[in-house]
């Protein structure tokens, strides 16, 4: 009997998991439940199509991206019986399986003052194709945006709307912009950028209510009262675990679903990856949520070569990510400097910049580097870059590096390839590795 392998959910890690599933057991039945009308769509790239710098019928695919699976679109799982091996869909129907894979995703979070207004025709949160076309929509003849959230969704959002010509406004509860991803000072740089591209950002200021107005939606702060044309909540994500719960599966301290190195739950035969699942971070060894694709495509990969049979394994996250804000982009890896001194090591960092090209070389840009690493055993701690250029190259070195346990010496000793089009041979992330052992140096002598 062919073995019965069903996915809730495709998205990064559901597709990705059901690709992984049929190239390990090409006779397994792999079947998807998807609730979307449509298989595929790609949701880093909404604020582009808000923008109108991508069309939003390119988000949408009408095919799996696997051959040999059955896909059922347009129908939600309701309920699981892990004893009977079963799910149920929304119209009342029952698939079998022998092993169930869980990529349920996340959703947004809505702050508790602003949830009577959120299901209001102007206020609006993105998760979806559908979303972002209705924010397009509303800002078309629209004057002023208010935007509840200045972390990476938040501000993507509010370039796209400030692109389209609208007055942005952005309120962030916390005293920077991207909280949690970026120390204060490199911060700065972010915040100094969407002023001057026009993005007026209130810091420290949390909305302490919405309610509907003449002109649309009226915000109140403890600073201030604001009329807008629409508001966008981008207060993070929340991992979707309502039918995990259906099934007795246990959840974390954080709210995800709990999983082994294998992605198995507390249920025996059923599996999970994505952003309904807690992780593991690398440097700290706490539970963390790792709402990037990058992220959920491993998690993915192990869930569905394990529920096929195999013994993959998911060790935890570093927390890569990357994002563009109008002429800039801004990304990083691995732990801040405040994270670190959480984590009780005893950080020791720098910031330089330096150029990703020589000098004579058309498009050479100015690199901002932040590296931290452990003062105590010179361990590579985590890296924060901003800068007009591919900053990809840079995180992914320092990812590989900190998940070897590498040091700033394995950073200075390693050789990295060279082309004057492509790349200066004293990169950025090397110059910020010589300035940090002359201040590691420095502070030994004065010990």
């Amino acid at each position: 009997m062919k073995k019965r392998i069903l996915i809730v959910g495709y998205g990064t890690a559901g597709s990705t998991a059901a690709a992984y599933a049929k190239l390990r057991c090409r006779r397994c039945d792999v079947t998807v439940v998807e609730a979307r009308s449509y298989p595929v769509y790609h949701p880093c790239s909404i604020p582009e199509a808000i923008a109108g710098e991508v069309s939003f019928d390119k988000l949408r695919e009408e095919q799996p991206l696997s051959a040999g699976i059955t896909m059922i679109t347009g129908r939600r799982a309701a309920r699981i019986d892990a004893s009977a091996r079963t799910v149920e869909l929304d119209d009342g129907s029952l698939l079998e399986y022998d092993n169930l894979i869980l990529a349920t995703g996340s959703r947004p979070a809505v702050p508790p003052p602003l949830r009577d207004i959120a299901g209001h025709e102007r206020v609006f949160t993105v998760k979806n194709v559908e979303d972002g076309e209705k924010v397009r929509k509303a800002a078309q003849g629209s004057r002023r945006a208010v935007v509840v959230g200045a972390g990476a969704i938040g501000l993507e959002v509010a370039m796209a709307l400030r692109r389209l010509g609208l007055e942005v406004h952005v309120f962030e509860l916390f005293q920077q912009a991207l909280p949690g991803v970026l120390d204060r000072e490199m911060a700065r740089g972010v915040e100094k950028l969407l002023k001057q591209e026009g993005v007026e950002l209130h810091l420290s200021e949390p909305v302490s209510s919405a309610r509907p107005a003449s002109s649309g939606i009226r915000v109140e702060t403890e600073k201030r009262s604001m009329d807008a044309d629409l508001m966008v909540i981008a207060a993070g994500m929340r991992p979707e675990t309502r039918l995990a719960e259906t099934a007795g599966i246990r959840l974390g301290e954080l709210g995800g679903i709990e999983v082994d190195e294998h992605m198995e739950t507390s249920v025996p035969g059923i599996y999970a990856a994505g952003d309904a699942v807690e992780a593991t971070n690398l440097l700290t060894g706490a539970k963390t949520l790792s709402m990037f694709a990058s992220t959920a495509f491993r998690q993915g990969r192990v869930a569905g070569i394990n529920a096929a049979g195999g013994s993959a394994i998911y060790r935890g996250t570093l927390v890569p990510w990357l994002i563009h804000l109008f002429v800039t982009n801004v990304g990083g890896v691995g732990l801040t400097e405040k994270q670190a001194i959480n984590a009780g090591y005893k950080p020791v960092s720098v910031r330089v910049q330096a150029l990703d090209k020589p000098p004579y070389v058309e498009g050479s840009s100015r690199v901002t580097v932040k590296l931290v690493v452990d003062e105590d055993t010179g361990r590579l701690l985590g890296a924060q870059l901003a800068g007009p250029v591919d900053l990809s190259k840079y995180i992914d070195v320092v990812s590989a590096l900190i998940q070897k346990e590498a040091t700033l010496t394995d950073l200075l000793n390693l050789e990295t390839a060279y082309m004057p089009r492509f790349s200066e041979i004293y990169t950025p992330l090397f110059a910020a590795a010589e300035a940090l052992q002359r201040k590691l140096t420095r502070l030994a002598a004065r010990s």
